[in-house]
């Protein structure tokens, strides 16, 4: 069993403890896996208004039934992994619990009692790149603090299953070379989107060109911010590698000053279920699911 396999099987076995409905389909080597009803997804059982607004903003058609079932029904949904972590946090407006998690990955100064942080947690925020054409980088999930709290914006870029379906093809358009004072400040970052260009065989599992693509555009903005990498990490080769690829993209974007980070899912839910006593269904949910 490979590591896409291992994370939709073990959603699937969540799935039937719960007695969940799922629609199911093995295709040679395409397997799928939907919830029957698009509320079985969701530990809120449905999407808030405000989030699926900004779903509908964003380019990824997540519930677009064009195709049939939306993709966000899917039980190893990326996006309903972030909205199933992130959504209840925005309705119950305790950003903070998170906030401070990733500040001490950050910055652990930022986590001092005597500052508090709070913040709007929001998704699917497009971020252009000043000169370039064409549909603008989505950032997963952004965290804005704030205007009294110390901390930076908080980019998120979220990963359930799509790193171990198999490495995709890197395109930067010739637009991207043309425009030299996109990487004036970035100058390693742009030696490594050269390499992603013209080289067949380099990350295997990270979508490096995309987290290039989430740095221009958030470069472009005035605003300060901590890129964070958020991914579901499984055991054996396939996640080692993973992490490898992640570690190696760290210490290039570092030389140029990038605050970038990473953490596992599991990491994360496992911190948030500090709060159980709190909020014990939603740490219920987030744990029996996930980890």
């Amino acid at each position: 069993m490979n590591a896409y396999e291992y994370i939709i099987s073990k959603q699937i076995e969540w799935a039937k403890n719960k007695g969940i409905k799922i629609i199911e389909k093995r295709n040679g080597n395409t397997w799928t896996a939907y919830t029957e009803k698009l509320e079985d997804n969701f530990f809120l059982r449905s999407i808030s208004e405000e989030t699926k607004a900004e779903l509908e903003k964003g380019d990824g058609n997540e519930l677009s039934t064009k195709n049939g079932k939306p993709k966000i029904q899917a039980l190893y949904s990326s996006s309903a992994l972030a909205i199933n972590v992130f959504d209840f946090l925005r309705k119950t407006r305790r950003a903070d619990i998170v906030m401070n998690i990733i500040a001490n990955l950050f910055d652990s100064k930022t986590t001092n009692t005597d500052r508090l942080l709070h913040g709007d947690i929001c998704f699917e925020m497009k971020a252009p790149i000043k000169g370039i054409r064409g549909k603008s980088p989505n950032i997963d999930v952004v965290i804005v603090p704030y205007v009294d709290t110390i901390c930076e914006v908080i980019a998120i870029e979220n990963k359930f299953a799509e790193p171990y379906r198999g490495k995709k093809a890197v395109h930067f358009s010739k637009q991207y070379f043309q425009e030299q004072f996109i990487w004036k400040k970035i100058p390693h970052v742009r030696r490594l989107a050269d390499f992603l260009n013209n080289e067949e065989k380099s990350f295997n599992y990270l979508d490096a060109a995309q987290l290039i693509k989430h740095i221009l555009g958030l470069t472009s903005k005035p605003e300060n911010f901590w890129l964070l990498y958020l991914w579901y990490d499984v055991p054996g080769e396939e996640g080692y590698r993973h992490r490898e690829e992640i570690e190696c993209f760290k210490e290039v974007v570092e030389k140029d000053g990038v605050k970038f980070h990473h953490i596992t899912y599991q990491e994360l839910i496992t911190k948030l279920s500090s709060y159980r006593d709190q909020f014990p269904e939603y740490i219920e949910y987030i744990t029996t699911r996930y980890l």
